[in-house]
């Protein structure tokens, strides 16, 4: 990505650096469509790494969910309806989890933060 700035005289300056800013006015210039808006672009950043977190909290709990399910396969009697009705509450509030965080960053402008 720097051998244009490196090799081209245009973006060298007297001192021996690089016009970093020129290059990326010429750039800018030569991108069609709308201007480059780098803190419209950090902010949807931020937005959907917020999210990403909120996200990881419902895999977690699908994660347990298996967990306990798996261990009513392997169980017998009174446990084995008790695991598989944990695992069951856990699948449940997951799955739930991701409804709401799902809405919650549709519906709100800012996300849940």
């Amino acid at each position: 990505m720097a051998a244009p700035l490196a090799v081209d005289p245009a973006y060298a300056k007297p001192d021996g650096s690089y016009d970093i800013p020129r290059r990326f006015a010429d750039l800018e210039a030569d991108t069609e469509g709308p201007p480059l808006d780098p803190q419209a672009s950090f902010a949807r950043a931020d937005r959907l790494a917020s999210q990403q977190r909120w996200l990881v909290v419902g895999s977690v709990l699908l994660a347990v969910s298996l967990f306990w399910l798996a261990m009513a396969q392997i169980s017998r009697g009174r446990r084995r309806m008790l695991s598989f009705l944990v695992g069951l509450a856990f699948f449940g509030t997951g799955a739930l989890w991701f409804a709401i965080v799902a809405l919650a960053f549709a519906i709100l402008p800012g996300g849940a933060r």
